[in-house]
């Protein structure tokens, strides 16, 4: 968006384009991760012993014993992903701080190096939203989408190991929820990178107008024109209102279902049915329907912390993409080793000059400015040649 010519591609330029840019940060953040599956698979823990506490107790010889070193081992699983937790958290936030220190000053000293021309051409509310807004959407993307994706497939995985460990034909009735949940926010996202690109478009139309307004609110008031500023700043806001509308409206029913289908009321009610059925059937015991209906919710609940933070992740490897091609954005020239003048001479020899992609305008040019002196000067102006 901010080179002109530059748009959101697909996936693959996308996360290109975001592992291009946490380049620098990549022991953090695979050490983050590696605590969080940790966390993730010691969260598990507490309810699976619940389960077989509920198993030993209502089984026919009760040990208590037994029931104190389930006890111990459920408390030393929530101390251990306490800290592991906290530590991952900690790493991903620095690691999401010092970044964007990072990219904000790569960003700075790459924009006093381009063409003046480049600046010409883009508002500053342009500019403002890929030093400012763009770098801070990564927050989402280093400081929890990595860590929530490893808890969204460790948790599950530990629990289904354990449920398919005490019986797999009630583990068939507990992914009956996970399933069509997933399956409903397929349907959700399909075509979502398009709306996606629209909904950022709108955006940075609505901070163009804001900034637009509020830098040229002197003249405007001394023309008598801020009515018509106001009008066109609040056209901008109402089209994004509309846009953003037009599209979540489509999408009311289909995620709620999803949502209610991945809730943990639902998985457990659903869950329950079916162990009831099968306990009915004199397939499968009492005591394991109960280890069921504690596990069964760790099944959902990562999914569907995943499906509210699809948006911001969205966002952030969109913003990531304007922030590669700003940096990517053509560079005056540099002197491979700056040198101090020698003297107070000056000279141009065979300077030439156009506008963005034009023909030369200039070319030619010899100037020499000596101090003390008047500019001796020669060019060779002859016109540009056709299909230039």
């Amino acid at each position: 968006m901010l080179t002109g010519d530059h748009k959101a591609t697909d996936t693959t330029s996308a996360g290109r384009a975001t592992q291009s840019l946490l380049a620098p940060i990549p022991q953090p953040l695979i050490l983050a991760c590696l605590l969080q599956a940790v966390s993730a698979a010691a969260r598990v823990v507490p309810f699976i012993a619940v389960a077989e506490i509920g198993r030993v107790l209502l089984g026919d010889a009760p040990d208590p014993t037994t029931v104190w070193w389930i006890v111990g081992i459920a408390s030393l699983a929530l101390a251990l992903r306490l800290v592991c937790l906290m530590s991952a958290g900690a790493l991903t936030h620095l690691a999401d701080v010092d970044l964007q220190l990072h990219l904000r000053r790569q960003m700075a000293r790459h924009l006093t190096r381009v063409p003046l021309g480049w600046f010409d051409a883009r508002s500053a509310g342009l500019v403002k939203s890929a030093l400012q807004d763009d770098v801070a959407a990564l927050h989402h993307l280093v400081g929890h989408a990595y860590t929530n994706m490893v808890s969204a497939i460790v948790t599950p995985l530990v629990a289904l190991a354990y449920l398919i460990w005490i019986d797999w034909r009630l583990t068939l009735v507990a992914l009956v929820p996970v399933l069509t949940g997933v399956a409903l926010y397929a349907l959700q996202y399909r075509g979502y990178g398009e709306k996606m690109e629209g909904y950022t478009r709108e955006l940075a139309a609505v901070n163009v107008a804001a900034v637009e307004f509020v830098q040229g609110i002197a003249v405007i008031k001394t023309f008598g024109q801020a009515k018509q500023a106001y009008g066109r700043f609040v056209k901008r806001t109402r089209a994004f209102m509309q846009s953003f509308w037009d599209w979540v409206s489509g999408l009311l029913g289909v995620s709620a279902a999803a949502e209610v289908v991945l809730s943990p009321l639902a998985a457990l009610t659903i869950t329950l049915a079916g162990g009831l059925a099968l306990v009915a059937a004199g397939i499968v015991a009492p005591t394991d329907v109960l280890a069921f209906a504690v596990l069964a919710p760790a099944l959902t609940a990562p999914f569907l912390l995943l499906s509210f933070s699809q948006q911001e992740m969205m966002l952030a490897k969109e913003a990531a993409q304007r922030i590669v091609g700003l940096l990517q954005t053509p560079s005056l020239p540099q002197a491979p080793v700056p040198q101090a003048p020698a003297d107070a001479h000056v000279v141009f020899e065979g300077v030439s000059f156009a506008y963005d992609g034009g023909p030369e305008i200039l070319h030619g040019i010899d100037l020499t400015l000596a101090p003390g002196t008047q500019p001796s000067w020669s060019a060779s102006a002859s016109p540009p040649r056709p299909g230039r």
